[in-house]
């Protein structure tokens, strides 16, 4: 019983405080998107559709930024994730342990019944005025659509919240571990407060540059810029990941060279960076020496990576705004393989932090150390080995 009011009373107190600072930063951010309206281009400028639109995109950011900062700081329910000896890397397991979860409906009951009770005014001003230009609404169905639209949005909003809650609590294990109080709580939520509240009054004049934009340019223009803005930023990000791959693979050619090994063709050698190919990527033998090597990479220095003993490997990228975390999303693949001869996995390029997950807990990799059959090595740490004839050692 103790441990159910451990978890269930900070809960429940949590998110009523919660939905309480989403009801003022609602109405504070469509407040500040019509002082910046109105000081951009002049009172009466923008038409009142537009305003009402732009408000409810950030009030509805601000609901999932206010959810997510809440859960990250409850510590209880960090250490039931980390109980056991199951990881919970994959996704399957993420939305059992979520889905599964009393914290996860009572949130959602509670945040249900604040909609219900608190008039429509209270946060979702914007919601009724945007549909107001669609279809006509009365004051007697004002909260009946409030109701109606918010019981699925906010599902999704808690749902999208907690996975990436989940998945920054893996990225920061040893440190959530460390500090347990979780005294920064107070820091992340006056930085989410701030960030909406300076963003309102500024992103009426964002919006306009975009649309002045668009409207210059012309429709296919502009998707065409698009396509190619992406694609730049694309290639920006794989250019580094490229020349270290390029700089791995002529120093493998002329170390081999220079030490008698026998190196087959190396398999999707640069296109493994964009998909990882099954097998192993390249062999060497040397005498009653062989090896079976596979290429595998973390593209973003920042982006840990976890492997486990069932052949596994997880990439955790975080979104940021500045040193404010947006979200996460988890890139899953598979590096186990088939061979008769020793197993070597090569990490190039690698991430700052390499972890071997099982156990219930997350342990940061040396160079050289095996995980099952699998020896891991970094691009340095693999051409020196094969240099030094340590290779496997």
């Amino acid at each position: 019983m103790e441990d159910k009011k451990s978890i269930l009373l900070p809960k429940l107190g949590g998110v009523v405080i919660k939905y309480l600072l989403f009801g003022v930063l609602s109405f504070l951010i469509r407040g500040l998107i019509q002082f910046g309206a109105n000081e951009l281009l002049g009172e009466g400028s923008f038409e009142d559709v537009t305003l009402e639109i732009f408000a409810l995109i950030l009030v509805i950011l601000s609901f999932y930024s206010l959810t997510r900062t809440f859960l990250v700081h409850h510590s209880h329910y960090r250490k039931l994730f980390f109980e056991g000896d199951d990881p919970r890397l994959t996704f399957a397991k993420k939305a059992r342990f979520i889905f599964t979860s009393p914290d996860f409906y009572l949130e959602l009951m509670i945040t249900y019944a604040m909609i219900a009770i608190l008039p429509y005014r209270f946060g979702y001003t914007t919601l009724i005025n945007t549909l107001s230009f669609v279809t006509p609404i009365s004051i007697a169905m004002t909260k009946f659509y409030t109701i109606l639209i918010m019981f699925p949005t906010v599902l999704l909003l808690n749902t999208v919240a907690y996975f990436s809650t989940l998945n920054h609590w893996i990225v920061n294990y040893q440190s959530d571990k460390r500090n347990e109080k979780d005294s920064g709580f107070l820091k992340s939520l006056a930085t989410v407060l701030i960030i909406y509240l300076v963003a309102a009054p500024l992103f009426p004049a964002s919006a306009s540059v975009i649309i002045t934009f668009a409207n210059v340019l012309g429709n296919v223009a502009t998707l065409i810029f698009i396509a190619v803005l992406f694609l730049a930023i694309l290639a920006a990000c794989y250019a580094n990941a490229f020349l270290k791959r390029r700089k791995f693979i002529k120093g493998l050619h002329r170390i081999c060279q220079s030490q008698g090994w026998e190196l087959s063709k190396i398999k999707m050698g640069y296109l493994s960076l964009l998909r990882q190919p099954s097998g192993a990527s390249f062999t060497l033998h040397q005498g009653d020496q062989s090896f079976a090597c596979k290429l595998i990479c973390g593209i973003r220095k920042s982006s840990p990576l976890f492997l486990d003993a069932a052949g596994n490997a997880k990439t955790v990228h975080t979104i940021r705004l500045g040193r404010f975390e947006l979200f996460h999303y988890v890139h899953s693949f598979r590096f186990d393989f088939e061979s008769n001869h020793k197993k070597i996995i090569v990490i190039n390029p690698i991430p700052h932090k390499v972890f071997r997950s099982g156990g219930g807990a997350n342990k940061e990799i040396d160079v050289g150390e095996k995980i099952n059959e699998y020896q891991i090595y970094n691009a340095t740490g693999f051409l020196n080995a094969i240099e030094r004839n340590c290779l496997g050692k």
